[in-house]
């Protein structure tokens, strides 16, 4: 399985580059930045939003060295992150709970990771996982050049129009949910993002 991260396999299809990217925070709004680095180019990272208490919105695809700039509204919200590979989605799937304070900038890392089954797997696309990780102010000051080298792309809802409402999306919902539940207090702190994360304005 390590091979096939390394880059064996073929890579997506890259996403384009923001025509317009967003470049500061509209008043009264907040904004989340999604970020991968240079990881994993075979493997795309899923960001969906919960809507309702079992439906999910799917809002874009995530790449390898790539960044995506969101304006959301104030509050709270819920994500979900799964994986996809060679154009199917794994089953795993990890929840991202946020509270976004106005006027604030928040950056949450995808990490791309392999799970390692003993036996026989039913689907290879059920060996990845993509880990959201929030990034308090310190954490993300480590890192800031690496942000900076990666591309701001454009949001690519195509790869699942028209499946958005799919049994299967409501079950990788569910799973996110329990493996939160089940998750330690180190797992729960990563994927929780506090509204004191915020910083006054993007890289």
């Amino acid at each position: 399985m390590a091979i096939i991260l390394s880059g064996c396999a073929t890579p997506p299809p890259k996403t384009p580059d923001a025509k317009d990217p967003i470049s500061s925070v509209p008043e009264g709004k907040a904004v989340v930045v999604f970020f991968r680095l240079k990881q994993a180019p075979i493997l795309e990272s899923l960001i969906f939003e919960k809507q309702k208490v079992d439906d999910l919105k799917f809002l874009t695809v995530s790449q390898s060295n790539t960044q995506i700039r969101m304006v959301v509204e104030p509050g709270k919200h819920e994500y979900v992150i799964s994986a996809s590979y060679e154009g199917k989605v794994s089953q795993n799937a990890d929840l991202l709970v946020a509270d976004f304070a106005p006027n604030k900038v928040y950056y949450v890392q995808i990490i791309p990771r392999v799970v390692y089954h003993f036996g026989f797997s039913s689907s290879p696309v059920n060996s990845f996982w993509c880990v959201p990780k929030s990034l308090p102010q310190k954490e993300l000051s480590e890192i800031r050049g690496e942000i900076n080298s990666t591309r701001v792309v454009e949001l690519d809802v195509s790869r699942l129009e028209g499946s958005q409402n799919s049994e299967k999306l409501k079950a990788l919902l569910r799973e996110a949910e329990s493996r939160y539940k089940r998750a330690n207090e180190t797992q729960t702190r990563y994927q929780t993002v506090l509204p004191q994360y915020g910083i006054d304005s993007m890289f």
